[in-house]
């Protein structure tokens, strides 16, 4: 056996010109002279850029004020990037140049509904919904006596007779045409402002690991 480094390259020099003799070519003797990497370390290597990769990615929400800065914060504690878009590019403002919409035709809002109460009676209720039309129409809905199924309608004319509520002082939360994206607002708008008209958490069951989160986006 060679064991001396001298010996050791010479055989080689000489095990080289006998494999060029017999016709095999070059790069087949670099190639035995790489060393094979292990099972082990071959795993270990894709483990730890699987890992890289994970830490790489970063989460795209739209922007919304309060509960952004929250999540970002949350998000830092993974170490994981969150980058914000909004909702309304300047592309949009530019190239659509249009005089401000009435609230009462908007489509598509998330809104809160305060009672007015009356002169003699003070009121705290509010209530918090959605739809896919305009504005104007659904609180018409809600203000009708003989709507059976709007908790603002059973309050200013059943539980509070002469209690009022005003287009005007009606607050849009959020906006959004998508029917399961306007679900998701609404629940997440019902669980920060606590409602007292409403008698469930929205079309959309929101987990309630938001809950501590929703919370401090109201600090």
């Amino acid at each position: 056996m060679v064991t001396d480094p001298e010996d050791k390259q010479q055989e080689l020099a000489h095990v080289n010109r006998a494999l060029q003799t017999c016709g095999y070519p070059p790069w087949s003797f670099e190639k035995v002279r790489k060393p094979k990497a292990t099972p082990n370390t071959t795993k270990q290597s894709t483990i730890s850029r699987a890992g890289t990769q994970r830490r790489k990615k970063a989460v795209v929400l739209p922007y919304m004020q309060g509960l952004s800065e929250a999540l970002r914060s949350k998000f830092a504690t993974y170490q994981i990037p969150v980058y914000f878009k909004p909702q309304n590019t300047l592309r949009q403002i530019l190239v659509s140049p249009k005089d401000k919409t009435d609230k009462g035709d908007i489509c598509g809002p998330v809104y809160q509904i305060k009672c007015e109460g009356s002169e003699q009676d003070y009121c705290d209720h509010s209530y918090i919904g959605e739809t896919e039309r305009t504005l104007r129409a659904r609180f018409s809905e809600h203000r009708r006596p003989n709507t059976t199924t709007s908790e603002v309608s059973n309050h200013i004319h059943r539980e509070s007779p002469g209690h009022q509520v005003d287009l005007n002082k009606v607050k849009v939360l959020s906006r959004d045409t998508r029917w399961y994206e306007r679900g998701v607002r609404e629940s997440i708008q019902i669980r920060r402002h606590r409602p007292t008209l409403n008698k469930d958490g929205g079309r959309h069951q929101l987990s309630h690991i938001w809950d501590s989160l929703l919370t401090s986006s109201q600090q």
